[in-house]
């Protein structure tokens, strides 16, 4: 069976109002991964900017990664903010 981290954020008090808020980011990767055979093998959560990825959960799910193969990392792909919109 396939594994991955979740990796879920919010920014601002307006994307939690607007439908992006943790629960509902986490809600909708937990469902993409259960209809596709994908084992969670851990969730971070960040309350955070996206100004810089110097980030707790971020941090401690990269020092995760590194320890442990895993098959997938899924995020929601507008929560990368700026950086994912350079590639």
């Amino acid at each position: 069976m396939k594994s991955a981290y979740l990796y879920v954020r919010v920014s601002t008090d307006e994307q939690k109002r607007k439908g992006y808020s943790l629960v509902e980011q986490e809600d909708r990767l937990i469902r993409h991964c259960e209809l596709n055979g994908i084992q969670v093998k851990g969730i971070y959560r960040e309350d955070d900017s996206a100004k810089d990825f110097n980030r707790p959960e971020w941090k401690k799910l990269i020092k995760k990664l590194r320890k442990n193969t895993i098959d997938q990392l899924k995020y929601p792909v507008h929560k990368m903010g700026p950086i994912q919109q350079e590639h």
